[in-house]
């Protein structure tokens, strides 16, 4: 059973839509965190309550100068972090709703480029206000609603009139929506409940709100992103993804050379083909190695090695 969830789950990770892949990686953070303090409460007990979230905390965008220096990977992996079951779920819920309208809006391919410049302007937003006013906002910050209130934000300024059907509500229009979650974070600020979390919401909130701006304006601050993300995912498939190297065949040097064939009426493709091979196995020798070849002699070495 357990296969068929997992082979279940990566048909919808590469088949599904980018808001399908960003609420799977969530889950997968979730889920980590939640079992391995089940498994720490087994053998532990009730000091797995503190231990989790030093473990927790590594992945947490924190308010420490020298915490953010040594741990620069927690810009990024703290806007996929949950922890509570219903912090994980509400944010999920909004990502799945808003992200859909985003998409149908802007198209799906500004929609990773937006939650993640949204979620890092909210960790942005956390860290210097932390520093500014210490001790009132927390040590950290965890979660993905700054990235989901600059998707929220985005979508409200590209389609301020766009109609929500609300249960228990009815019809609202999106930017009354996005006025309601915006000023639910700046009434909440006095309170001193979760401050941090209100500031890093409003962060997100104006990045996805200034995001939206550029694109009406022709600016597509989310397309250098797109090119940045692209050439990282390229590399990494280029050093994990095994791509079987051509087989050289080289010829003995005292065997004399058979008289090449001209393309024409007297020459034959597998006899063009065969010269081609030649002279470049000829090249190989004469300047060093396999290397100085061109990318175009490389691949063509390549499928004839694997037609042999």
């Amino acid at each position: 059973m357990l296969n068929t969830v997992w082979e279940d789950v990566k048909q919808q990770y590469y088949s599904g839509s980018v808001i399908t892949r960003l609420i799977l990686i969530n889950l997968a953070f979730f889920l980590f965190f939640r079992l391995l303090w089940l498994g720490m409460f087994l053998f532990q007990g009730q000091a797995a309550q503190s231990n989790i979230f030093d473990f927790l905390y590594w992945f947490s965008m924190s308010s420490d100068w020298f915490k953010v220096i040594t741990r620069p990977w927690t810009f990024i992996t703290s806007m996929f972090l949950h922890f509570e079951v219903g912090h994980f779920l509400w944010n999920m819920l909004y990502l799945y709703w808003f992200g859909k309208i985003l998409s149908e809006l802007v198209g799906k391919q500004r929609i990773l480029g937006i939650y993640i410049l949204s979620g890092l302007a909210g960790a942005l937003a956390y860290f210097t206000f932390a520093n500014i006013f210490p001790g009132t906002l927390g040590a950290y910050a965890l979660g993905a609603s700054a990235a989901i209130m600059g998707i929220i934000l985005a979508a409200a300024t590209t389609a301020p009139n766009y109609q929500m059907n609300l249960m228990f509500i009815g019809n609202v229009k999106l930017m009354y929506v996005a006025l309601f979650v915006v000023g639910l974070d700046l009434i909440s600020l006095p309170t001193m409940s979760n401050t941090g979390g209100h500031i890093a919401h409003l962060g997100g909130a104006a990045m996805g709100f200034f995001i939206a701006r550029q694109i009406q304006n022709g600016t597509d601050w989310t397309e250098w992103f797109n090119n940045i993300f692209d050439k990282i995912v390229g590399w990494f498939e280029s050093v994990f993804t095994r791509r079987p190297k051509p087989k050289v065949v080289y010829r003995n040097p005292n065997k004399p050379n058979k008289p090449k064939q001209k393309s024409g009426n007297n020459g034959s493709p597998s006899n063009n083909r065969q010269a081609k091979i030649d002279a470049i196995l000829d090249k190989i020798k004469q300047e060093g190695g396999y290397n100085n070849l061109t990318a175009e002699e490389k691949e063509f070495l390549f499928r004839a090695s694997k037609d042999e």
